[in-house]
Protein backbone atom coordinates (compact mmCIF):
# COMPACT_ATOMS: atom_id res chain seq x y z
CA UNK A 1 0.00 0.00 0.00
CA UNK A 2 1.47 3.31 -1.04
CA UNK A 3 1.90 6.28 1.25
CA UNK A 4 -0.52 8.29 -0.90
CA UNK A 5 -3.33 5.79 -0.27
CA UNK A 6 -2.62 5.85 3.49
CA UNK A 7 -2.75 9.67 3.52
CA UNK A 8 -6.04 9.68 1.59
CA UNK A 9 -7.51 7.20 4.04
CA UNK A 10 -6.28 9.26 7.00
CA UNK A 11 -7.79 12.43 5.54
CA UNK A 12 -11.11 10.65 4.94
CA UNK A 13 -11.08 9.33 8.54
CA UNK A 14 -10.43 12.82 9.89
CA UNK A 15 -13.24 14.30 7.75
CA UNK A 16 -15.64 11.56 8.88
CA UNK A 17 -14.77 12.13 12.51
CA UNK A 18 -15.28 15.84 12.03
CA UNK A 19 -18.68 15.27 10.45
CA UNK A 20 -19.68 12.89 13.25
CA UNK A 21 -18.43 15.35 15.83
CA UNK A 22 -20.41 18.16 14.21
CA UNK A 23 -23.56 16.00 14.09
CA UNK A 24 -23.16 15.18 17.76
CA UNK A 25 -22.97 18.87 18.67
CA UNK A 26 -25.77 19.97 16.36
CA UNK A 27 -28.88 20.79 18.41
CA UNK A 28 -31.71 23.32 18.69
CA UNK A 29 -31.33 26.12 21.26
CA UNK A 30 -34.36 27.95 22.64
CA UNK A 31 -33.92 31.56 23.79
CA UNK A 32 -36.31 34.27 25.00
CA UNK A 33 -34.48 37.50 25.70
CA UNK A 34 -37.42 39.06 27.61
CA UNK A 35 -39.04 36.18 29.53
CA UNK A 36 -40.81 38.44 32.10
CA UNK A 37 -43.64 40.84 31.25
CA UNK A 38 -44.69 43.43 33.85
CA UNK A 39 -48.10 45.09 33.61
CA UNK A 40 -50.50 47.37 35.46
CA UNK A 41 -54.23 47.13 34.77
CA UNK A 42 -56.87 49.57 35.96
CA UNK A 43 -60.63 49.88 35.87
CA UNK A 44 -62.42 47.77 33.29
CA UNK A 45 -59.40 46.09 31.68
CA UNK A 46 -60.83 42.69 30.63
CA UNK A 47 -57.47 41.06 29.85
CA UNK A 48 -53.77 41.66 29.44
CA UNK A 49 -51.84 40.51 26.36
CA UNK A 50 -48.18 40.11 25.52
CA UNK A 51 -46.11 38.65 22.70
CA UNK A 52 -42.93 36.78 23.67
CA UNK A 53 -40.25 36.40 20.96
CA UNK A 54 -38.97 32.80 20.96
CA UNK A 55 -35.67 32.29 19.06
CA UNK A 56 -33.85 29.18 17.87
CA UNK A 57 -30.14 30.06 18.04
CA UNK A 58 -29.11 26.44 17.47
CA UNK A 59 -28.35 24.60 14.23
CA UNK A 60 -31.23 22.11 14.26
CA UNK A 61 -35.02 22.71 14.03
CA UNK A 62 -36.62 23.62 17.35
CA UNK A 63 -39.92 21.90 18.10
CA UNK A 64 -42.24 23.14 20.84
CA UNK A 65 -43.80 19.87 21.96
CA UNK A 66 -46.08 21.21 24.67
CA UNK A 67 -47.27 24.50 26.17
CA UNK A 68 -48.27 24.49 29.82
CA UNK A 69 -50.55 27.39 30.73
CA UNK A 70 -52.73 28.00 33.77
CA UNK A 71 -56.46 28.59 33.76
CA UNK A 72 -57.83 31.69 31.99
CA UNK A 73 -54.63 31.88 29.91
CA UNK A 74 -54.78 31.69 26.11
CA UNK A 75 -51.67 30.94 24.03
CA UNK A 76 -50.91 30.74 20.32
CA UNK A 77 -47.67 30.25 18.37
CA UNK A 78 -45.94 28.47 15.47
CA UNK A 79 -44.36 25.41 17.13
CA UNK A 80 -41.66 24.44 14.59
CA UNK A 81 -38.82 26.98 14.38
CA UNK A 82 -35.96 26.50 11.87
CA UNK A 83 -32.34 27.20 12.93
CA UNK A 84 -31.58 30.92 13.10
CA UNK A 85 -35.29 31.80 12.99
CA UNK A 86 -37.92 32.75 15.55
CA UNK A 87 -41.59 32.52 16.44
CA UNK A 88 -43.91 34.63 18.56
CA UNK A 89 -45.87 33.32 21.51
CA UNK A 90 -49.01 35.40 22.02
CA UNK A 91 -50.43 35.15 25.55
CA UNK A 92 -53.82 36.43 26.72
CA UNK A 93 -54.52 36.54 30.44
CA UNK A 94 -58.12 37.15 31.55
CA UNK A 95 -58.46 39.67 34.37
CA UNK A 96 -62.14 39.23 35.15
CA UNK A 97 -62.69 38.80 38.90
CA UNK A 98 -58.99 39.38 39.55
CA UNK A 99 -57.54 42.08 41.77
CA UNK A 100 -54.28 42.88 43.48
CA UNK A 101 -50.84 41.53 42.56
CA UNK A 102 -50.43 38.09 41.04
CA UNK A 103 -48.08 36.03 38.86
CA UNK A 104 -48.96 33.67 36.00
CA UNK A 105 -46.47 31.43 34.20
CA UNK A 106 -46.40 29.79 30.79
CA UNK A 107 -43.91 26.94 30.28
CA UNK A 108 -42.67 25.75 26.88
CA UNK A 109 -41.49 22.16 26.53
CA UNK A 110 -39.16 21.63 23.56
CA UNK A 111 -36.53 19.36 22.04
CA UNK A 112 -33.69 21.62 23.23
CA UNK A 113 -31.45 19.20 25.18
CA UNK A 114 -29.98 21.96 27.32
CA UNK A 115 -33.25 23.78 28.13
CA UNK A 116 -36.10 21.30 27.75
CA UNK A 117 -38.39 23.60 29.77
CA UNK A 118 -38.51 27.38 29.36
CA UNK A 119 -40.75 29.35 31.74
CA UNK A 120 -42.17 32.73 30.79
CA UNK A 121 -43.79 35.00 33.35
CA UNK A 122 -46.57 37.62 33.30
CA UNK A 123 -46.84 39.54 36.55
CA UNK A 124 -48.58 42.73 37.54
CA UNK A 125 -51.21 44.47 39.62
CA UNK A 126 -54.91 44.93 38.89
CA UNK A 127 -56.61 48.01 40.32
CA UNK A 128 -60.41 47.87 40.33
CA UNK A 129 -62.75 50.85 40.36
CA UNK A 130 -65.24 48.57 42.12
CA UNK A 131 -64.20 45.81 44.50
CA UNK A 132 -66.09 43.21 46.55
CA UNK A 133 -64.77 41.93 49.86
CA UNK A 134 -64.92 39.02 50.22
CA UNK A 135 -65.57 37.62 46.75
CA UNK A 136 -66.17 34.14 48.16
CA UNK A 137 -68.73 33.45 50.90
CA UNK A 138 -68.33 30.01 52.45
CA UNK A 139 -70.75 29.26 55.28
CA UNK A 140 -68.76 26.14 56.09
CA UNK A 141 -70.29 22.98 57.54
CA UNK A 142 -73.75 23.62 58.96
CA UNK A 143 -76.86 21.71 59.94
CA UNK A 144 -78.92 23.51 57.29
CA UNK A 145 -82.12 23.65 59.35
CA UNK A 146 -82.03 27.38 60.07
CA UNK A 147 -81.09 30.27 57.75
CA UNK A 148 -77.60 31.74 58.00
CA UNK A 149 -76.63 35.25 56.97
CA UNK A 150 -73.43 37.17 56.26
CA UNK A 151 -72.36 40.35 54.47
CA UNK A 152 -69.97 41.35 51.73
CA UNK A 153 -68.84 44.94 51.23
CA UNK A 154 -68.86 46.59 47.80
CA UNK A 155 -66.36 49.46 47.68
CA UNK A 156 -66.50 52.20 45.03
CA UNK A 157 -63.68 54.45 43.88
CA UNK A 158 -64.32 58.14 44.54
CA UNK A 159 -66.88 59.63 42.15
CA UNK A 160 -67.51 56.22 40.59
CA UNK A 161 -71.05 55.09 41.18
CA UNK A 162 -73.38 52.36 39.99
CA UNK A 163 -76.86 51.12 40.84
CA UNK A 164 -77.77 47.47 41.16
CA UNK A 165 -80.76 46.80 38.90
CA UNK A 166 -81.26 43.09 39.65
CA UNK A 167 -79.87 40.30 41.83
CA UNK A 168 -79.94 36.66 40.73
CA UNK A 169 -78.72 33.55 42.58
CA UNK A 170 -77.52 30.64 40.45
CA UNK A 171 -78.36 28.23 43.29
CA UNK A 172 -81.71 27.84 45.07
CA UNK A 173 -79.79 27.45 48.32
CA UNK A 174 -78.91 31.17 48.48
CA UNK A 175 -80.56 34.55 48.22
CA UNK A 176 -79.19 38.09 48.55
CA UNK A 177 -80.17 41.74 48.77
CA UNK A 178 -78.28 44.99 48.23
CA UNK A 179 -78.16 47.97 50.62
CA UNK A 180 -76.48 51.25 49.53
CA UNK A 181 -74.64 52.93 52.41
CA UNK A 182 -73.00 56.03 50.96
CA UNK A 183 -71.17 57.11 47.82
CA UNK A 184 -68.14 54.92 48.61
CA UNK A 185 -69.55 51.57 49.69
CA UNK A 186 -72.62 49.36 49.89
CA UNK A 187 -73.54 46.11 51.64
CA UNK A 188 -74.50 42.84 49.98
CA UNK A 189 -76.32 40.53 52.39
CA UNK A 190 -76.32 36.82 51.50
CA UNK A 191 -78.55 34.24 53.18
CA UNK A 192 -79.03 30.50 52.99
CA UNK A 193 -82.58 29.33 52.26
CA UNK A 194 -83.31 26.84 55.01
CA UNK A 195 -84.14 24.08 55.42
CA UNK A 196 -81.51 22.52 53.18
CA UNK A 197 -81.09 18.82 52.52
CA UNK A 198 -77.73 17.27 53.25
CA UNK A 199 -75.11 17.90 50.59
CA UNK A 200 -72.70 20.50 49.22
CA UNK A 201 -74.14 23.64 47.61
CA UNK A 202 -72.07 25.92 45.38
CA UNK A 203 -73.34 28.93 43.50
CA UNK A 204 -72.89 32.54 42.45
CA UNK A 205 -74.72 35.74 43.29
CA UNK A 206 -75.02 37.89 40.15
CA UNK A 207 -75.48 41.65 40.57
CA UNK A 208 -76.63 43.38 37.40
CA UNK A 209 -75.86 47.11 37.31
CA UNK A 210 -76.60 50.20 35.21
CA UNK A 211 -72.88 50.83 34.63
CA UNK A 212 -71.39 49.91 31.24
CA UNK A 213 -67.94 49.36 32.77
CA UNK A 214 -69.19 46.87 35.34
CA UNK A 215 -72.52 45.54 34.06
CA UNK A 216 -72.17 42.38 36.17
CA UNK A 217 -70.59 41.72 39.57
CA UNK A 218 -70.30 38.23 41.04
CA UNK A 219 -69.84 36.72 44.47
CA UNK A 220 -69.19 32.98 44.84
CA UNK A 221 -71.11 31.07 47.53
CA UNK A 222 -70.76 27.68 49.20
CA UNK A 223 -72.21 25.73 52.10
CA UNK A 224 -71.86 22.11 53.26
CA UNK A 225 -74.89 20.65 55.00
CA UNK A 226 -74.23 17.69 57.27
CA UNK A 227 -76.61 17.40 60.17
CA UNK A 228 -75.41 16.17 63.55
CA UNK A 229 -78.79 14.45 63.95
CA UNK A 230 -80.91 12.21 61.74
CA UNK A 231 -84.68 12.52 62.03
CA UNK A 232 -87.02 9.70 60.98
CA UNK A 233 -89.03 10.75 59.13
CA UNK A 234 -87.03 13.72 57.84
CA UNK A 235 -90.29 15.57 57.06
CA UNK A 236 -93.51 15.03 58.97
CA UNK A 237 -96.27 14.50 56.39
CA UNK A 238 -99.89 14.68 57.60
CA UNK A 239 -103.24 14.59 55.84
CA UNK A 240 -105.95 17.23 56.43
CA UNK A 241 -108.17 16.20 59.32
CA UNK A 242 -110.91 17.76 61.44
CA UNK A 243 -109.93 15.64 64.45
CA UNK A 244 -106.78 15.37 66.54
CA UNK A 245 -103.81 13.56 64.97
CA UNK A 246 -100.73 12.13 66.69
CA UNK A 247 -97.37 11.42 65.04
CA UNK A 248 -93.97 10.20 66.22
CA UNK A 249 -90.52 11.34 65.08
CA UNK A 250 -87.32 9.56 66.11
CA UNK A 251 -84.10 11.57 66.47
CA UNK A 252 -80.74 9.82 66.30
CA UNK A 253 -77.37 11.59 66.70
CA UNK A 254 -74.40 10.84 64.43
CA UNK A 255 -72.01 11.27 67.37
CA UNK A 256 -71.69 9.78 70.85
CA UNK A 257 -71.75 12.96 72.90
CA UNK A 258 -74.33 13.20 75.70
CA UNK A 259 -77.00 15.74 74.69
CA UNK A 260 -79.93 17.16 76.62
CA UNK A 261 -83.16 18.56 75.15
CA UNK A 262 -83.70 22.08 76.48
CA UNK A 263 -87.06 22.89 74.88
CA UNK A 264 -89.50 21.90 72.15
CA UNK A 265 -91.66 24.41 70.30
CA UNK A 266 -93.73 24.70 67.15
CA UNK A 267 -94.22 27.60 64.76
CA UNK A 268 -97.95 26.81 64.67
CA UNK A 269 -99.97 27.01 67.92
CA UNK A 270 -102.17 24.06 66.87
CA UNK A 271 -99.11 21.76 66.94
CA UNK A 272 -97.51 20.60 70.19
CA UNK A 273 -94.67 18.16 70.85
CA UNK A 274 -92.77 16.52 73.68
CA UNK A 275 -89.40 14.75 73.50
CA UNK A 276 -88.21 11.89 75.72
CA UNK A 277 -84.84 10.07 75.66
CA UNK A 278 -84.70 6.63 74.05
CA UNK A 279 -81.74 4.63 75.24
CA UNK A 280 -78.41 6.34 75.81
CA UNK A 281 -78.37 8.93 73.00
CA UNK A 282 -81.54 9.15 70.90
CA UNK A 283 -84.87 10.93 71.42
CA UNK A 284 -88.51 10.24 70.65
CA UNK A 285 -90.74 13.20 69.79
CA UNK A 286 -94.49 12.75 70.12
CA UNK A 287 -96.29 15.36 68.02
CA UNK A 288 -99.98 16.20 68.42
CA UNK A 289 -102.16 18.18 66.02
CA UNK A 290 -105.49 19.48 67.39
CA UNK A 291 -106.59 19.36 63.77
CA UNK A 292 -104.77 19.49 60.44
CA UNK A 293 -105.46 22.39 58.09
CA UNK A 294 -103.74 23.78 55.01
CA UNK A 295 -102.21 26.69 56.95
CA UNK A 296 -100.02 24.21 58.82
CA UNK A 297 -98.10 23.46 55.65
CA UNK A 298 -94.42 24.43 56.05
CA UNK A 299 -94.74 24.70 59.83
CA UNK A 300 -91.72 23.63 61.86
CA UNK A 301 -91.15 21.73 65.09
CA UNK A 302 -87.93 23.01 66.66
CA UNK A 303 -86.12 20.85 69.21
CA UNK A 304 -83.50 22.91 71.06
CA UNK A 305 -80.59 21.05 72.63
CA UNK A 306 -77.47 21.96 74.59
CA UNK A 307 -75.28 20.69 71.72
CA UNK A 308 -72.99 23.52 70.57
CA UNK A 309 -72.52 22.00 67.09
CA UNK A 310 -76.25 21.86 66.30
CA UNK A 311 -78.33 23.56 68.92
CA UNK A 312 -81.64 23.36 67.02
CA UNK A 313 -83.09 20.27 65.33
CA UNK A 314 -85.81 21.33 62.91
CA UNK A 315 -88.57 18.96 61.79
CA UNK A 316 -90.56 20.42 58.87
CA UNK A 317 -94.30 19.74 58.56
CA UNK A 318 -96.04 19.24 55.23
CA UNK A 319 -99.77 18.92 54.77
CA UNK A 320 -100.84 16.58 51.97
CA UNK A 321 -101.82 13.04 51.08
CA UNK A 322 -99.86 10.48 53.09
CA UNK A 323 -98.24 7.53 51.31
CA UNK A 324 -98.90 4.12 52.78
CA UNK A 325 -96.13 1.59 52.26
CA UNK A 326 -97.26 -1.85 50.96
Amino acid sequence: MTQTVVCKRSIMTILLLALLSGAAWAAPRIVCRQPIYLFRAEGNTPMVENTFLIENVGDEPLEITHIYACCRTGVDMLRLIPPGSNSTLHVKLGLEERWGTFVKNVTLESNDPQTPYLTLCMTGTVFRYVDIDPRMIDFGRVAGDLPLQTNATIVFESKFRLNVTNIVSSSPAFTAYFTPNDENYATLTIRTLAPLDEGVYNGEIWLYTDNSVFPLLRVYTAVSVLREYVTVPATLLVSPSATAVSKTVLIRPRHHRPVRVVSVRSTNPAISATCTPTGELGFRCDVRFTDVTANMDNAQIIVTTDDALQRDIVIPVRVGAETTLP
